[in-house]
């Protein structure tokens, strides 16, 4: 499956939502799977902007590290 910036968007939308019903507004990592039907299948979540956040950054042409909600 191929992630095009619709895609991208949804699973997005999809977190932040989550993530706001649960209260967290901050930083994070979410790390996941996603099968050829889109289910998105969690694996951990990291409280905190990683290392790798540079490619982060280059996909998504946004300063991590500046941001704000």
């Amino acid at each position: 499956m191929k992630m095009t910036p619709e895609l991208r968007k949804e699973v997005g939308d999809i977190l932040s939502k989550t993530l706001s019903q649960v209260g967290y507004h901050n930083a994070g990592t979410i790390e996941f799977l996603m099968d050829q039907q889109s289910r998105l299948y969690f694996i951990e979540m990291n409280t905190r902007i990683q290392v790798e956040h540079p490619v982060t950054e280059m996909v998504t042409d946004v300063d991590l590290s500046r941001a704000r909600s």
